[in-house]
């Protein structure tokens, strides 16, 4: 059987979606290497993309847009992205070795040591059944029942309508020989035997099967596929029979050609047969039972297929998750974007950089645990503050360029202008470095619970636990105080003419002038938790600690509110749609209309407190469970408007235009 062949190398069968239009890749994968191959047009097929393998593999199959490697005991499960790159999701551990696997929407199947186990689709165990006899091979005719090949030869059905309770409803005996491949629609099962025998059962009643047909001697069969009225059957001295099955009782021989003795497998899609040889893949069209060459392929010697199912499926729904990423670590840095990788940090101390498809670049460890949001200055360098005390100022590559010391912890993000870094300490200071040195440092009235806002000017803003807004000069100067009588709870936002948004613990939202002298003020009645974003629609967006999202005018008139089932940390985030994007405390991302209703939500298994990066076509985020997600999104990008994200831009490093 082919199965046998796939412990060293295989391939599988995916689709991939751009826009509406459905194409479809093939997977040739060696010990090391993935190879992905775009077969979209089937009588041209190209090499999209070159993947690492991490370890041996034991078999690989696709099912809708997720792509399974399997391997001793392991699953790794990886994402087909809408541009046709694989994004790293998960690896499950499993406590025996995989046997067969197999999957069907929401449901993973596994065998080992004479036992089928079934999970829902975080893996956890939903039920299992003990069977006296070995399995060799098990597949998901549809969601409530498996067909399942055993080592003695027999085909069995197991009902799975009660996962938590599988049951064997029939076996049948196959007393001549072992089944060496089997393929099936939805009223036959075709089955190809060791000994050369092939034989038909007709299921169109699942629960009471019988075979209607057993005959035609093949030498050696090892694949059966099925292909509409027509069958193929291979045999491992590289014969190929064409069989016609419009009469399902009677099936006839109608073509037999030899691929050659160095054929490793073969595989159908739609009237293209692909070929793996020593020397590459080759691709025939097939017309009347016969092949017409076409193309080849070059590749590594020892390619061969895997298994595949749902080969076309449908484009990725917006609001669905493209990707994940997990850390292992909760996250609240919000993620920055150079307009080619993402970066963010997580609770366990580590910086990260990800490729937009959700690829790993790189990470670094510091000392202790990071959840500032990361800033990203002018030359492209990823700059972050730790609980160890230190500031850390990263190259794109992962490779620190700069530490900076303070007295205390770094817990707030530093603001950036040309070389210069302010930075924000537990230690009641404010500092200013440049090239890695101090050049001046203030103490303020208690420590800094906001981000650092500067204007064009080299002005810097922030807010204190004491309920102060400051302002102080490029040279250090104390320039105005702004009193509030209570804690300055969120982030600052600002407008193009200087205004500066914040809120406080006593429930005020405050819009002051870049000269200190207050506009207005809006009252909430509850904790103000999330930074203010701005956005070109004029609208002022913020969080409260009842789980609210607010909507002001920049007149500080409400608007709307839109109400979840936790406390908002996630700084809003709005897309030149006027879509609003943000988090909660109930573990939903949310995107409301410009009107404040509700177009999608999506869940994890955290608090959402980061805010959420708005790209082209995904929007990124993480959560408390420790994982970045990517959510499919079709919009223009990030809204144009003066404060549309956390800290102003994806960078985190706008500078006020005043």
């Amino acid at each position: 059987m082919v199965k046998k062949l796939l412990v060293a190398s295989m391939v599988a069968l995916i689709s991939i979606v751009t826009m509406s239009i459905s194409a479809v890749s093939a997977f040739f994968e060696k010990p090391d290497k993935v190879t992905i191959i775009d077969i979209s047009k089937p009588a041209n097929p190209q090499i999209l993309q070159v993947l690492k393998s991490e370890s041996e593999i034991k078999d690989t199959m696709v099912y809708g847009r997720m792509v399974y490697i399997i391997q001793k005991n392991k699953v790794g499960i990886l994402t087909i992205n809408d541009s046709g790159t694989i994004s790293n999701k998960t690896v499950k551990s499993l406590p025996y070795p995989i046997e067969s696997f197999d999957v069907y929407e929401n449901m993973y199947a596994i065998s080992y040591n004479k036992a089928l186990f079934l999970y829902d689709s975080s893996f956890n165990p939903l039920g299992s059944l003990s069977l006296k006899r070995s399995i060799k091979t098990i597949k998901f005719y549809d969601k409530n029942h498996i067909f399942i090949i055993f080592d003695s030869g027999d085909i069995g059905m197991v009902d799975t309508y009660k996962p938590t309770d599988p049951r064997l409803v029939w076996r049948l005996e196959v007393k001549k020989d072992k089944i060496n491949d089997f393929t099936f629609n939805k009223e036959n099962i075709y089955a190809v035997c060791q000994n050369g025998v092939f034989f038909v059962v007709d299921i169109s009643d699942i629960v009471h099967p019988k075979v209607v047909y057993y005959s035609l001697i093949f030498e050696s069969p090892i694949k059966v596929i099925t292909n509409d009225k027509e069958l193929l059957i291979y045999d491992k001295y590289g014969d190929l029979s064409f069989l016609d099955i419009s009469d399902s009782f009677q099936p006839k021989l109608v073509y037999r050609t030899n691929l050659g003795s160095d054929t490793n497998d073969i595989f159908l899609f739609k009237n293209y047969l692909y070929i793996s040889k020593s020397n590459g893949i080759f691709v025939y069209s097939i017309k009347n039972h016969k092949l017409s060459y076409e193309h080849v392929i070059p590749l590594p010697t020892g390619a061969h297929f895997a298994r595949a199912i749902n080969i076309e499926i449908p484009p990725q729904k917006v609001g669905s998750i493209l990707w994940s990423f997990n850390t292992g670590s909760e996250i609240r840095s919000s993620p920055t974007y150079d307009g080619e990788n993402i970066y963010f940090a997580s609770i366990n101390g580590s910086v990260y950089s990800l490729e937009k498809s959700g690829s790993f670049r790189w990470s670094y460890k510091t000392r202790f645990l990071i959840n500032s949001p990361t800033v990203i200055d002018k030359f492209g360098r990823i700059i972050v503050g730790s609980w160890d005390n230190y500031v850390y100022v990263i190259d794109s590559s992962g490779k620190v360029v700069e530490r900076i010391k303070t007295s205390g912890d770094v817990t707030k993000p530093v603001g950036v202008t040309g070389s210069r870094i302010y930075i924000s300490s537990e230690d009641g200071n404010i500092y200013a470095a440049e090239n890695g040195e101090i050049v001046w440092k203030k103490p303020i009235d208690g420590w800094v619970t906001t981000n650092i806002v500067i204007d064009k000017e080299g002005v810097i803003y922030f807010g204190t636990s004491s309920g102060k807004l400051y302002a102080y000069s490029y040279s250090g100067n104390l320039l105005w105080i702004f009193n509030t009588s209570s804690w300055i709870s969120t982030y600052i936002g600002a407008d193009d003419n200087g205004n500066l948004y914040f809120g406080t613990a006593n429930g005020f939202l405050y819009k002051i002038n870049h000269n200190g002298t207050l506009v207005w003020k809006y009252s909430t009645g509850t904790v103000i938790t999330s930074g203010v974003t701005i956005d070109s629609f004029g609208r002022v967006l913020f969080g409260t600690k009842d789980g609210y999202l607010i909507c002001l005018d920049r007149k500080g008139n409400f608007m709307w509110s839109y109400g979840t089932q936790g406390e908002i940390h996630s700084i809003p985030s709005v897309s030149k749609e006027g879509f609003v994007y943000f988090g909660s405390n109930d573990s939903y991302l949310y995107s409301l209309n410009l009107d404040g209703s509700l177009r999608w939500k999506i869940q994890t298994d955290g608090k959402v407190y980061t805010s959420p990066l708005v790209l082209k076509d995904m929007v990124i985020f993480g959560s408390s469970d420790g994982k970045i997600y990517a959510i499919n999104e079709k919009t223009n990008g990030l809204d144009d408007g003066p404060w549309p994200i956390c800290c102003g831009n994806e960078r985190h490093n706008k500078l006020l235009n005043f």
